[in-house]
């Protein structure tokens, strides 16, 4: 039986600057081993995984806007905050 979707809680930093690459640390729970990071529908970001409750991801400089940030099990199980 898979495991149930990953659950994210939060992202920090929640803002970053316009067009500068940064890190982001993806608390949550449920996140396995080899999950894939997205910033809007087109941003796939280098993740590294910390635990079961903790990524760590590298976003690139994107243009200012909001972009949902989903996290996708190797399962093919999603969150998206």
């Amino acid at each position: 039986t898979p495991l149930p979707q990953p659950v994210i809680h939060q992202v920090a930093p929640a803002q970053v600057n316009a067009n500068i690459a940064g890190s982001l640390q993806i608390d949550g729970a449920r996140i396995l081993p080899g999950a894939v990071v997205r910033l809007g529908a087109d941003h796939v970001l280098s993740t590294t995984f910390g635990s079961s409750s903790q990524l760590f991801a590298h976003a690139p400089g994107l243009p200012a806007g909001s972009y949902d940030l989903t996290v996708t099990n190797p399962n093919g199980y999603a969150s998206t905050l």
